[in-house]
């Protein structure tokens, strides 16, 4: 759908830290039909069609608490808190699955299973370094128990809901800008919070 005297198309746009299950009524005109999220570094955009018309959405963040107050670090320190982030994704979906009565395991959730993640690795040094979103993507991975799922490196992601078509946010910044000019973005900030600091 785009607004009066526009040819933008409008979606609703989940920012940083927020994410949650919609029922989006596909057949109705006036509703917006496209969801995404973009801005993604570090932090994993997830989406998913649920077989019931629902679909489910989130830009999850998690990061390093850095012993200045102010600064967060995404480079992960070792593999133990690495892999108590990939818990805590996955004890999370699995908490909130059971509230919202969704089951990661239905062949139309796994089938249109989305992960995007651009800086998985901090490469800058002379030796690669994982940062927190490389971890969150496998705990992601490890709850919809799909070890192979691809992790696009993008900056994030638009799905049409009518068809399921995904247009890819590259990581490109001229690119990602050329994308977003066809679109209106509608944030969405009512949803639940998928935002968590070590």
């Amino acid at each position: 759908m785009c607004t009066e005297g526009s040819d933008k198309i409008r979606f609703r746009s989940f920012p940083e830290g927020q994410g949650g299950t919609y029922t989006i009524n596909i057949r109705d005109p006036n509703v917006i039909h496209h969801i995404g999220t973009t801005g993604l570094v570090t932090c994993v955009g997830v989406y998913c069609k649920l077989p019931d018309d629902r679909h489910f959405l989130a830009h999850i963040n998690v990061s390093i608490k850095d012993p200045e107050p102010v600064n967060t670090i995404r480079d992960c320190p070792d593999e133990e808190v690495g892999q108590e982030i990939r818990d805590y994704v996955v004890e999370t979906f699995q908490k909130y699955t059971e509230i919202e009565r969704w089951s990661p395991n239905d062949a139309t959730t796994k089938a249109s299973l989305l992960i995007a993640c651009p800086e998985m690795e901090d490469l800058s040094g002379t030796e690669s370094i994982k940062q927190t979103g490389w971890y969150v993507a496998r705990g992601v991975r490890d709850f919809f128990e799909m070890p192979e799922a691809v992790i696009h490196k993008k900056r994030g992601f638009i799905v049409d809901l009518r068809d399921g078509s995904v247009e890819w946010v590259s990581y490109d910044l001229n690119a990602g800008a050329e994308l977003l000019t066809r679109y209106e973005e509608i944030p969405e900030t009512h949803v639940g919070q998928w935002s968590r600091a070590w």
